[in-house]
């Protein structure tokens, strides 16, 4: 048997069935987040060893499951409106929700706090790069600035309260384009905080839900027809066709056109156009739902349907190139959905005022590698977890194999859904040591043969990286001269317990700039592995340097481990003038010898420096600086 980790979806491994034949060890390290697999390459999880691990990645590929947020607030509708999205939009990393009681922000739209910026009772919202339009209380419009988060009424209507469609698009030449279905009309404004909104068309007593500008020329979906014009005085009816709803999309790559109407009775097909209407095309989708919306991303269409037997929600999804070809139905829920959307990878549906998401939308990427001038594409799906899963195939099974025995590693989850078992991600790489539950674990201390190949979280790795410098100066208190204010750098430079094994090599690299007062001063450089220093070196210092540049590197050999471990420090700094080319000095920095270390308890590895007086003058900062750590 061996072993594999879980990999990014730890918490799935925890409630692991039991494992029988495995050692009590074994069966230790599986409940601490491990999976065991069979000795086979590549490495499977059958069903019946794994049964929950599988389903579980099964799950993120199915998107089967909706999960509801954890603030609730009164949501009616979340509207989908193509690119920009009617109900939620996102501006500079904050979510912004409009809901039946007002407008509210949040930086985490499904578990985040809400702040409210409104009381306007209104679902839909268009969020651009400098404002938010709001259709306001009245039936009309607001607008939103994100500076200043002041609403201001850019256009008044005593029609119908929140009446018909509401659709907003930022086209090519700056300008947003409004149609109001329960206005009539279609509006534009200029993306700006000072923009008026201007009249450009009204449809007599008749619906306009969707529209587009191509060129010069304007697609505009009413009620009666499809209609387009040059310049809102002539109206040409391109396609006769009554439509109750509709939104009006465009694929770029293939320069077509589609039309998807919203609220019809029974299977109702979608429009489609190459040449701005002159030729029409209609297309059977299945989609036999009361509400229906549309979503394109890349070269997939999505239509959503809410309402009718036997499912109350399902998406229907296909490709553009296939359009006319069957279409695949997958269903949300049997439970009273009364909208849904789509928000990036996330589906996000509105159950009984509830918000309610599933962290996947079902679309296919793809990853080409060039293996010896030959072209490899992998076609994969994304978890909700951002694991990269791919479906069990014999030509991509294949191409895999060669990235394996070329690369040495695959970075993907394979599902096999007939026979239910799933491969690992696999870097082809043996080892004996294992990150298991916050920890590393010597397999080779644990009964039977665990050789296996390490994951990609176990590869050489840079646990400690300065992303912002850091001054010490002025000052007699010894001080690190790592960054580790939060923000400011990345991972840690924390040594885990009993992660080092004998042979393991540990680098630290310090640069930057020193300066020093005119009386020269001495300083301490003290090199420390938790509580023990491994070295301690005093100098006196060249006195009025300016902004010399410096450097400290220090090679750190694990020679054994355990409670008494040894560990060997070798390692220099240097400084240079950067005006007199001769002005500088080298400092060895050394252990001389191994200086016991306990590795089974985790350690800071940390480098400081003390100033033996304090002036304004006397400043060293380091700017880059990082911890490596490579695998024996």
């Amino acid at each position: 048997m061996g072993l594999a980790k879980t990999s990014s979806v730890g918490d799935y491994g925890k409630s692991l069935p039991s494992l029988g034949d495995i050692k009590t060890t074994a069966a230790k390290i599986a409940d601490k987040g491990w999976a065991c697999i069979s000795n086979s390459s590549p490495q499977v999880l059958a069903q019946n060893s794994i049964v929950e691990f599988y389903n579980k990645k099964k799950a993120l590929y199915d998107n089967a499951e909706l999960v509801v947020a954890s603030w609730q607030s009164g949501i009616s509708s979340l509207r989908n409106g193509d690119d920009n999205y009617g109900g939620l939009g996102i501006h500079a990393g904050k979510y912004y929700i409009g809901q039946d009681n007002g407008l509210f922000s949040t930086t985490d739209y499904i578990a985040g706090e809400l702040t409210q910026i409104n009381n306007v009772i209104t679902s839909d919202i268009y969020c651009f790069d400098n404002i938010i339009i709001q259709r306001n209380a009245a039936g009309g419009l607001n607008k939103i600035d994100y500076e200043t988060l002041t609403t201001t009424s850019i256009l008044s209507f005593s029609g119908q309260l929140n009446g018909g469609s509401l659709k907003c698009h930022k086209e090519d030449d700056g300008y947003i384009y409004i149609t109001d279905a329960s206005l009539f009309t279609v509006h534009r404004i200029l993306d700006a905080a000072d923009a008026e909104i201007e009249l450009l068309y009204t449809h007599g007593t008749t619906a306009v839900y969707d529209c587009r500008k191509k060129g010069t020329k304007f697609i505009v979906v009413a009620a009666d027809g499809v209609y387009t014009t040059s310049d809102f005085v002539t109206m040409s009816l391109k396609y006769d066709i009554h439509l109750n709803g509709a939104t009006l999309l465009y694929h770029v790559a293939t320069n077509k056109f589609i039309v998807v109407p919203f609220s019809e009775g029974g299977d109702v097909p979608v429009y489609t156009s190459v040449d701005e209407f002159e030729n029409v095309v209609e297309v059977a989708t299945g989609v036999a739902r009361n509400k229906r919306t549309a979503y394109l991303d890349g070269n997939n269409l999505y239509i959503l349907a809410v309402g009718g037997y036997p499912y109350n929600a399902s998406y229907y999804t296909q490709t553009i190139a296939n359009i006319a070809v069957g279409w695949t139905r997958v269903a949300i829920a049997n439970t009273n959905i009364t909208w849904m959307t789509f928000f990036g990878n996330t589906m996000l549906a509105t159950v009984s005022d509830k918000l309610y998401y599933s962290g996947l939308v079902k679309k296919t990427y793809t990853k080409t590698y060039s293996i010896n001038g030959v072209e490899i594409v992998i076609t994969y799906y994304l978890g909700s977890d951002g694991s990269k899963i791919c479906i069990s195939e014999t030509t991509q099974n294949a191409k895999l194999a060669i990235l394996f025995n070329i690369l040495g590693y695959v970075e993907y989850f394979v599902l096999d859904t007939t026979n239910k078992t799933l491969v690992l991600l696999r870097v082809n790489i043996p080892i004996t040591y294992m990150f298991v539950g916050g920890e590393y674990i010597d397999t080779t201390a644990v009964a039977g043969s665990f050789e296996r190949f390490v994951l990609l979280s176990e590869l050489s790795r840079l646990p400690y990286s300065q992303l912002k410098e850091k001054t010490v100066g002025n000052t007699i208190v010894e001080t690190s001269l790592f960054n580790t204010t939060s923000g400011e750098y990345t991972g840690s430079n924390i040594i885990p317990a009993n992660s080092l094994k004998p042979g393991d090599i540990i680098h630290v690299c310090i640069k930057g700039a020193l300066s020093t007062a005119s009386s020269a001063p001495t300083n301490t450089v003290k090199i420390k592995l938790g509580a023990v220093v491994l070295v301690e070196d005093a100098k006196q210092i060249t006195a009025s340097l300016s902004n010399c540049y410096f450097k400290m590197e220090k090679d750190f050999l694990v020679q054994s481990i355990g409670s008494e471990g040894v560990i060997v420090e070798e390692g220099d700094s240097f400084f240079k003038d950067k005006v007199n080319f001769s002005g500088g000095a080298f400092r060895p920095l050394s252990s001389e010898g191994g200086v016991t270390v306990n590795t089974t308890i985790a350690n800071a590895l940390d480098v400081t420096y003390i100033w033996g007086a304090e002036a304004e003058a006397n400043t060293i900062t380091s700017r880059i600086a990082y911890i490596n750590i490579l695998k024996a």
